[in-house]
């Protein structure tokens, strides 16, 4: 019973520092996510297809 009481209070414990505690923390994640994702993904496309643009929104 013991161990089960300090493997629930050790995981408690760590799913509580794993997660924002703010609004600004949790934004800042976001939007440092949002960065890594938008920089992979052009550095994954092709140069020569950088000028691909929508002719009448089709």
């Amino acid at each position: 019973m013991k161990r089960l009481t300090t493997l629930i209070m050790l995981t408690m414990s760590t799913l509580s520092q794993a997660q924002p505690t703010t609004v600004k923390e949790a934004f800042l994640e976001k939007w440092e996510n949002s960065a890594t994702y938008l920089l992979d993904l052009a550095r994954s496309m092709p140069a020569d297809k950088y000028s691909f643009t929508l002719q009448n929104g089709k």
